[in-house]
Parts: structure tokens; sequence; C-alpha cells
């Protein structure tokens, strides 16, 4: 049996899973024209999704 010091983490097999990831296929359709592409970050509009925007208070 190895003897692990406490202080570090042991070293993780092959069978050792923390998470999984999932990426889904992008699907080439349409896209932004090159001005409006610069504007919102990307040139495909499936993965435009800004933020929403928030009310500022006064105390902001």
């Amino acid at each position: 049996m190895k003897k692990y010091d406490i202080n570090i983490m042991p070293p993780m097999g092959p069978g050792f899973r923390l998470a999984r990831a999932y990426v889904p296929f992008q699907v080439f359709g349409k896209i932004f024209e090159p001005q409006k592409a610069l504007m919102k970050g990307t040139i495909f509009p499936e993965l435009y999704d800004p933020y929403p925007k928030k009310k500022r208070s006064e105390e902001d």
C-alpha cells in the first residue's frame, strides 16, 4: 500500500471521473454580417446570448 502526503492530492487513475463535458455539434447555418458580428462578439447567431440589462440604482 502506498502512503501519500496528506498535503497533496493522490494521483488519479483512469477510472477516476470528476465531471463530464457535453459539447453539442454546431451546425453551420446563418452568420452575422461582419460589422454586426464585431459588435456582438461572434459571427454565429446561435452563440449570441447577451446578459440581460439590469437596472442601475442611484447608488451605483
